[in-house]
């Protein structure tokens, strides 16, 4: 559960999720061939700094908003889809 008064300890959860709903969508946008990138980045992922990491198998900068808003644009589309399929 999140609580607004540990930002310490919801920063990791809330990182992961972000950064993974980022990757989806990087999966998404490139196809076939990512498999080998996310492979790759997951080999380094103990090597490098995160923003090296990303820029590196994924060609993206984690430092700018439009990173993250590919991952909050899909938590927007499965809540906005979620709402469509409950209220009728």
């Amino acid at each position: 559960s999140y609580r607004a008064d540990r930002t310490f300890y919801n920063f990791p959860y809330t990182f992961g999720y972000l950064f993974s709903l980022s990757i989806y969508a990087k999966a998404k946008e490139k196809g076939k061939g990512f498999e080998k990138d996310y492979l790759d980045l997951l080999r380094d992922s103990g090597s490098m700094s995160t923003e090296d990491l990303v820029m590196k198998h994924l060609g993206e900068d984690i430092t700018s908003e439009a990173f993250w808003e590919k991952g909050i644009e899909l938590c927007v589309k499965n809540a906005e889809e979620f709402i469509t399929l409950t209220s009728s």
